[in-house]
């Protein structure tokens, strides 16, 4: 699978280039954004139910779908004309956002520590137990990685990042296809730059405490576009994450987090808290939809697709007929000027588009489809020519 772009950002390589893993929207900047006047973090860290968009790789949440109207964590745009939150069946009270938030998407599993990298860049590891440099924390470990493609990229880290999903995704699917009108009037009073392909519910995400990334493009003159960084070993649990990336020039390198002055630590103690620092998101996963060009306001059941459905395996809406699924395309004159597609576009890539614009062009009564970003992993092995897995 592919996405057509001359003009890509290098958060655009990054995250096109790790969706190959199949965990998700990689974030280029995996810290929150800071408010520059408080300077604090706008929001704590991703969460289940968050609805958002994503610019220049940072997520940015607007509000939360579980949560209600007076929320303090629904306060700093507000929430959509007649907003009600999402009832979970079995649960109607709570005592904390954050302890109800956790039980809605608990940790299901961990990644790292180690390096994490695209299919076209090579890793090669060494341990340096050897003192003579004091800038380098000894024990420590040594990544290089190189990519000989036109384009990789690579993210660091060197402690595990929790893995949270929820399991009610089916529920927030159908509250995603039920709202999305009015989410996209908020966005238009607030006044940003949002369609609907923007907008984005997240089910799911993986958050850390430290990382590095690194995204490459190589240049024709270049034999390989090259990235060298050193980061504490495991057994040096004391040494504060510092590191510096060694690159060729058509590599661009980000470190983090970025944390607020309010919230730096004093000690090595509380630099590993990670019940408190354990917030940089570097996946996130989640719904997203679009629309035709020629929608005109009507009413129609989305066509979703599942995440074990091939090109030619998809599930469909009410309203929908096998006779409309056996068509592969629409000719209307709006679906002739999506070829602009080939137009550079330098807005935050939708890793997702493909898969909406398949499943509009397979359906063309329906009017508006939606996905997941799990789905995207089949099409993603077609695209290797290897099988998915069903």
């Amino acid at each position: 699978m592919t996405w057509k772009s001359e003009l890509d950002t290098f958060w655009n390589t990054y995250r096109k280039e790790m969706a190959s893993l199949g965990l998700g929207t990689a974030l280029w900047q995996p810290s929150p954004p800071i408010d520059t006047n408080t300077g604090s973090y706008v929001y704590k860290q991703v969460e289940a139910g968050d609805v958002g968009f994503i610019h220049a790789g940072v997520f940015n949440r607007l509000f939360n779908i579980f949560l209600p109207e007076d929320h303090e964590w629904q306060q700093t745009f507000g929430v959509p004309h007649g907003f009600k939150p999402l009832k979970v069946p079995g649960r109607h009270h709570w005592t904390s956002a954050e302890s109800f938030l956790k039980e809605l998407a608990p940790l299901g599993g961990t990644l790292g520590p180690a390096p994490l990298h695209s299919e076209s860049v090579k890793c090669h590891k060494v341990t340096l137990d050897v003192e003579g440099n004091s800038s380098i924390p000894i024990p420590a470990i040594q990544f290089k990685f190189s990519c000989t493609k036109q384009a990789g990229a690579a993210l660091v880290l060197p402690h595990r990042a929790e893995r949270y999903d929820t399991m009610r995704s089916k529920l927030m699917e159908k509250y995603m296809t039920d709202n999305w009108e009015s989410w996209l009037d908020f966005t238009e009073r607030l006044g940003m730059d949002v369609e609907l392909q923007d907008l984005y519910l997240v089910t799911g995400c993986d958050r850390t405490d430290e990382w590095a990334m690194a995204a490459f493009r190589r240049s024709e003159s270049e034999i390989a576009a090259s990235a060298t960084i050193i980061v504490p070993g495991a057994a040096n649990v004391t040494a504060a994450f510092s590191c510096k990336w060694e690159t060729t020039s058509s590599v661009l390198h980000n470190t983090g987090p970025y944390r607020p002055t309010s919230s730096t630590p004093t000690d090595d103690s509380s630099q590993r808290d990670k019940a408190t620092l354990c917030n940089q998101t570097v996946f996130i996963r989640g719904y997203r939809m679009k629309k035709r060009k020629n929608w005109k306001g009507k009413q129609v059941a989305p066509v979703v697709i599942r995440a074990s459905a091939g090109y030619d395996e998809r599930d469909l809406g009410p309203g929908d007929d096998e006779g409309s699924a056996g068509c592969s395309s629409s000719t209307s004159s709006d679906e002739e000027d999506d070829t602009r597609q080939d137009i550079p576009d330098p807005k935050d890539v939708n890793l997702l588009d493909p898969v909406l614009d398949y499943i509009l062009q397979s359906c063309p009564e329906a009017d508006v489809a939606i996905a997941h970003d799990e789905d995207i992993y089949p099409y993603i092995m077609v695209s290797r020519g290897a099988a998915p897995h069903r």
